[in-house]
């Protein structure tokens, strides 16, 4: 069975071929049921479709069971991110980006910021580049975050500059207001005055003011 977008659902249909295997549809169905569900048996039936989905190498199944068991499970006490991290890895193998920042959030996070597995920065940089290869928008954001920082690597300035100026250039605006920062609070670096209030305006013109980078 193929179909190209989540909103163009057949139930009987999509049923009938979950039911005989298709992975596609078994991802589908327990997208559906998820998105429907009220009770905690709906969302344990959304779960069951999608790990038989995952468990036949669905990408996008690997991915959203992945969140699902973070992000979604804790409301009935049934998280597990160690399998949440396991589930990402899968998707993230296979080129998707999501994944992959989703693996690398969890990696620069760690327990100490309420993901339940130990931090890995070297892993989170490793997954944060095979996103931003991959396309991804908050790649730049958060290794610059990560480097800025220095939690679990040796801090770098100058490479946390680097993949602001990617991300600013791109249309990070959080990238722009953290490029301001930097030469604002004199941590060093190479940025002007004039390049700084070029992105601190940027910033300011599109509601970014606060300070709240992931990893500082």
């Amino acid at each position: 069975m193929t179909v190209n977008t989540e909103s163009v659902i057949n139930m009987d249909e999509l049923i009938k071929s979950a039911e005989a295997g298709d992975m596609e549809s078994q991802y589908l169905l327990g997208w559906h049921i998820h998105h429907v569900a009220k009770t905690e048996s709906d969302t344990d039936d959304a779960v069951k479709w999608l790990r038989m989905s995952a468990e036949q190498g669905f990408a996008k199944a690997q991915c959203f069971l992945g969140n699902m068991l973070r992000d979604y499970l804790i409301h009935y006490e049934k998280g597990e991110d160690e399998a949440a991290a396991g589930w990402f890895l899968l998707a993230a193998q296979q080129g998707m980006v999501q994944a992959q920042e989703e693996l690398a959030y969890m990696y620069a996070s760690g327990i100490k910021y309420g993901m339940g597995i130990p931090q890995d920065t070297e892993k989170a940089v490793k997954w944060n580049l095979k996103a931003f290869e991959n396309g991804s928008e908050v790649a730049p954001l958060r290794l610059g975050d990560i480097y800025r920082s220095g939690n679990g690597i040796t801090q770098d300035i100058d490479e946390a500059i680097k993949w602001y100026r990617i991300g600013a250039e791109q249309g990070g605006f959080y990238c722009c207001r953290n490029l301001w920062e930097i030469y604002e609070s004199g941590d060093g670096g190479t940025i002007t005055e004039v390049e700084a209030k070029q992105w601190q305006q940027i910033a300011l013109d599109n509601g970014v003011i606060l300070s709240d980078s992931e990893y500082l």
